[in-house]
């Protein structure tokens, strides 16, 4: 039964409530006051400087009734964490009453079954009909009564055993409030102003940091802990895996789940993705909480790609001055140095925006909360022996929280627990490795070793550190435990293990889960690698094993990080090291079975390449061999063809000697023939030598009056520029008052601009306006003034970009449109080359305005036309002035936009594709004729960049990444230097691109 008003501490009522329902809170709180109960409500009760947590805790701790406010407006997330809140709260205080409050209109959902229970109090949407219902709640608040209590957690068995809490335990998770006040303090808003917004929870193995972030701190922050946070949080919670950003990608799809999952992925493909998500998804009033435990899964990371990726949309979201997000990391602090070297632009970020929590063993009162609190809450409190007993033994234990969840999940699964039981359990020292050794023996021998095989598949070496638990895929984990259908049920079983009614579940050896959209096997807990002596033999024995295979991960990831460059693929002894065959056959066996899918690929091809070598070379030994037998063959028939010829000559020595006679009688005869012949050709030599000459005389007679006619053009041409200058000066004479004019008013604008504030920009627009009426006013009495037509036009442009500058896009539009209208009419008049500038320059302004990505453009098809326009104007001109290379980088810079601006057009990809390719390829030459311009060349790479997007958007993946690659080698020099921060965010955004279009050909 209830006490009644102030039957403990000093208050009536703690008023509990969401932020959004802080309204109806206050107009409650009013209520119940002036009826003379005594309300805890925070607003009034939390000094400033005082930690919200605590101060609650202390309240709740004081009053009789915990009053619940709820409203259609309470987000669901503060529903759950305030119910297991409550339930806590009574477990600890059971004279505790809690009065669920609920106004019309609420959806209760999941909750409809608790809340009846606790018999709520409604209330109207009609304010006037509020006073009536709330006088209810007065007479319920005065009065005892029965007082139900909180319903226990849904499975009845308020621990999780042998793995951590998760979001949805938070009900049963005491033990923790000390260190949970302490983490709120450190985040959000300091006393010095500062916002802190990363907390990095730290502790030794087995401390219980990842049950404390997922089921103690993230309800407490939902709650309204932090100082400057959010009424409404979204929790994206994850673990990385051997791919960070995929995993991450994949928990942030199941999050924001009003959301497109392509639209989710392709905003954190981009730089800033994470910002721009928060951004763009979440109301104002809504935040996000990232818990990521286990952080040192990064250096298992396969994918450097992907890791750097992850790294960088960590870095660029915390550095962005958005509150809305938090994050809340958990590292074993043995690894914490290696893990931020694995994340160099996150662990520079925490030197700015991150808090360090150290979290220990539990204490003496966390223990006994531990032990007492969940038991209670479910109706089955231990005898006292046996929860001093309990508590005795914790104490020696750094890593109790796991020992201790196991042990107590155990006791309240069977009969009523007692001293003996507990110690027929094998109490904390040894129950879990007495429950873990049954459920081992209980599988047969084929089994056992396929679980040896399966589970130090889980476990990296840590070489002088303690040993690491690694995520592996499911077909991996397959391979590693034997594969066949008998594999794939062993790991259920493995990870799904059941016991007869009253007797203890056995620990899970492993567990499954779903990273993005890969699936991976680890560990049930890494409390096994130290709480079960069997896994840590078999880890002894097989050392040599696993180094062995953390070598040759290594050099895969080396080689797959170099290119893949077949060459560089080991050989020889080095290749027979890594693939295990100096090792026993079982023991080959069960290293190759162990590597990851990527270094298994690795060694398979490094092997195929040695058996072509070997291939090649005996093919070669059989070659020479045939070539030898070849050459002694030759020999002999060469030896036997020289005997031959020896004998043919003293057979022809007797022939030539009477030859000879005869041809010595007619070399008298052919003497005198070659002497004519010598004759006649000095004679000929002479005539072409005449010839040349004449044609010489020839060419410098005509050379000469070459050079006449030369010094004729240019007297002409002299004579025509003068005649033009003469002109130009009169032609600008005639508007000189009018472009002094105009000139001033530049001037002034450029004043103005140094003005600060809303101050500068209003005297820049009124001065802008008043030129542009001017102009107009002096163009109505002389309309046919061309020249008065470009300065109007001029000016609409100025007053256009002063309202872009502004960020009032659409009102800029009417300048740029009236610019664009003016020109046009002039070129139509006068095509000359500064109007024709002009012209081109307001079509490709009012194309980017419309084409404003960021919130969509109005019109698309309207700034495709424009910078349609823009693109055939700035083609003519550049055609005119082949050499201006300002004209020809305007042309590509406009040609990309107009692909851009098509990629907003349904049914346009092609065209868009087409646009953009033509852009690279007039700024690739660009780059050739200068290949110093930083400038020209971070162009390129962009363009690149958006011509790989619009490849990927007509599902040509494989050619996305092509260009990618070719935008990241133009990228790669400039990565190390700071003062091109711009290429090295262009970098990042192509990287991530990269590895989208990666993941869709996968």
């Amino acid at each position: 039964m209830a006490t009644g008003p102030i039957a403990r501490g000093k208050r009536d009522v703690f008023l509990a409530y969401a932020r959004n329902n802080a309204t109806l809170a206050k107009a409650v709180d009013r209520f119940l006051r002036s009826a003379g109960l005594s309300v805890w409500f925070d607003q009034r009760d939390v000094p400033a400087g005082t930690l919200w947590l605590a101060a609650a805790a202390r309240g709740v701790a004081q009053a009789g009734r915990l009053v619940i406010l709820l409203t259609e407006t309470t987000p669901r997330a503060w529903l759950r964490a305030e119910f297991d809140f409550a339930a806590r709260t009574v477990a600890r205080h059971p004279e505790v009453e809690v009065v669920p409050v609920i106004r019309e209109g609420f959806d209760a959902g999941d909750f409809a079954a608790d809340l009846e229970r606790l018999d709520p109090v409604m209330l109207p949407r009609d304010k006037a009909l509020l006073e009536d219902h709330l006088k209810l709640l007065v007479a319920r608040l005065s009065v005892p009564q029965g007082m139900p209590s909180m319903p226990p957690p849904p499975q009845g068995n308020p621990y999780p055993g042998l793995r951590p809490y998760g979001l949805a335990d938070g009900r049963g998770f005491f033990g923790r409030e000390r260190e949970t006040v302490e983490a709120t303090a450190r985040l959000g808003t300091q006393a010095g102003g500062d916002f802190v917004r990363w907390l990095r929870v730290e502790g030794p193995a087995g401390v219980g940091k990842a049950s404390f972030a997922r089921a103690g701190l993230a309800p407490a922050i939902v709650r309204g802990a932090i100082a400057g946070g959010r009424g409404d949080w979204r929790v994206i919670a994850m673990r990385p895996s051997e791919d960070p950003f995929e995993a991450f990608a994949g928990a942030a799809v199941t999050t924001f789940n009003d959301l497109r999952p392509e639209a989710v992925r392709t905003l954190l493909a981009q730089p800033a993705g994470l910002a721009d998500l928060i951004r763009e998804g979440l109301a104002p009033d809504e935040g996000v909480l990232v818990v990521l435990d286990h952080l040192e899964d990064v250096l298992s990371a396969a994918d450097t790609e992907s890791l750097d990726a992850f790294d960088g949309l960590l870095a660029d979201a915390l550095d962005d001055f958005d509150q809305r997000l938090l994050l809340v990391t958990t590292n074993r602090s043995d690894l914490v140095d290696a893990t931020l070297a694995a994340l160099p632009r996150c662990a520079d970020v925490a030197r700015r925006h991150a808090a360090v929590l150290a979290l220990g063993g539990l204490s003496r009162s966390g223990l006994r909360d531990v032990i007492e609190g969940p038991t209670r809450m479910v109706g089955k409190p231990l005898p006292a022996d046996l929860a001093q007993r309990i508590r005795r033994d914790a104490e020696r234990f750094v890593s109790a929280p796991a020992r201790l969840s196991w042990m107590l999940q155990a006791l309240c699964r069977g009969p009523r627990p007692t001293v003996g039981r507990y110690e027929a359990l094998g109490g904390l020292g040894g129950g879990v490795a007495r429950a873990l050794d049954q459920g081992f023996a209980q599988l047969g021998d084929d089994d056992r070793q396929r679980t040896r095989d399966l589970l130090t598949a889980l476990v990296a070496s840590g070489r002088g550190r303690s040993d690491l638990p690694v995520a592996i895929t499911w077909d991996e984990a397959l391979v590693a435990a034997g594969e066949g259908p008998r594999a794939q049920a062993l790991i259920q079983r493995l990870a799904s293990p059941e016991a007869a009614d009253g007797e203890p579940l056995p620990p899970a050896l492993v567990q499954l889960t779903r990273d993005g959209q890969v699936d991976h096997v680890r560990l049930g807990h890494s409390a096994l690698l130290s709480h079960w002596p069997t896994l840590s033999a078999w880890i002894a024995a097989d050392r040599a094993i696993l180094e062995r295979r953390a070598d040759v991960e290594q050099a895969a990831r080396g080689w797959l990080r170099a290119g893949a460059d077949p060459a560089a693929l080991p050989q020889g002894p080095l290749l027979a090291l890594q693939a295990g065959d100096d090792l026993p056959e079982d023991q080959r066996r069960r290293l190759r079975a162990s590597l990851r899918t990527r270094t298994r690929h690795y060694v398979e091809q490094a092997e195929a390449a040695q058996r072509q070598r070997e291939a090649d070379a005996k093919a070669a030994e059989r070659a020479a061999r045939d070539r030898a037998e070849k050459a002694r063959d030759a020999e002999q028939r060469a030896s036997r063809a020289h005997v031959r010829r020896l004998r043919l000559f003293v057979a022809l020595g007797f022939i030539g000697a009477g030859a000879a006679a005869w041809y010595g009688l007619d070399a008298t005869r052919r003497e005198a023939e070659m002497r004519e012949r010598v004759e006649w050709a000095s004679q000929q030599r002479a005539q072409a030598v005449e010839a040349l000459r004449d044609a010489e005389a020839k060419h410098l007679a005509a050379e000469q009056q070459r050079k006449a006619a030369e010094r004729e053009r240019r007297l002409t041409e002299h004579e025509r520029r003068a005649a033009d200058r003469q002109g130009a000066k009169a032609e600008q004479s005639a508007d000189v008052v009018l472009m002094f004019a105009v000139e001033a008013a530049v001037e002034a604008d450029e004043y103005f601009s140094r003005i600060p504030g809303n101050d500068g920009r209003y005297a820049r627009r009124m001065y802008a306006e008043a030129v542009r009426a001017r102009l107009e006013s002096r163009l109505a009495e002389d309309p046919d003034n061309r020249r008065l037509r470009y300065l109007l036009a001029r000016q609409h442009g100025l007053i256009g970009d002063l309202a872009a500058d502004e960020g009032k896009h659409r009102a800029s539009a009417p300048s740029y449109e009236a610019a664009t209208e003016v020109i046009d009419a002039l070129v139509a008049l006068e095509p000359d080359e500064r109007y024709v500038r002009a012209q081109a320059e307001a079509h490709t302004r009012l194309g980017r305005l419309l084409s404003n990505t960021r919130k969509g453009p109005d019109d698309p098809q309207a700034a495709v036309d424009h910078h349609r326009k823009a693109v055939e104007i700035w083609t003519t001109l550049a055609e005119a002035s082949p050499d201006d290379r300002a004209l020809q980088a305007q042309l590509a810079d406009t040609r990309a936009d107009l692909g851009l601006a098509l990629m907003q057009v349904e049914g346009q990809g092609e065209a868009a594709t087409a646009a953009l390719a033509q852009s690279v390829t007039e700024t690739r030459a660009l780059v050739r004729a200068n290949p110093s311009d930083i400038e020209l060349i971070h162009a390129l790479a962009r363009r690149i960049g958006r011509l790989g997007e619009a490849e990927a958007a007509q599902g040509d993946f494989a050619g996305a990444v092509a260009r990618y690659d070719e935008a990241l080698r133009l990228l790669d020099p400039f990565t190390n230097m700071a003062e091109h921060r711009s290429l090295i965010r262009t970098r990042a955004s192509v990287k991530r691109l990269r590895h989208f279009a990666k993941a869709q050909i996968k």
